[in-house]
């Protein structure tokens, strides 16, 4: 299993668990995912993100 570094949102403590020890709340990947330039599902993100700060999503990618 790979173990990668998690940050809590709510107290900004780095931790390896899911859970943060010190406020007990859901933790997050710290590091964003590895860029890759075959990604095949990059239209949909980019769509998504598009969608979340209120941008037009009509537009290809």
């Amino acid at each position: 299993m790979k173990t990668t570094i998690r940050k809590c949102k709510d107290c900004s403590l780095y931790t390896l668990q899911v859970n943060c020890p010190k406020c007990g709340k859901e933790t997050v990947m710290a590091l964003p995912p590895r860029f890759s330039p075959r990604d095949r599902f990059m239209k949909y993100r980019m769509n998504s993100e598009m969608e979340k700060n209120g941008e037009n999503s009509d537009k290809t990618v």
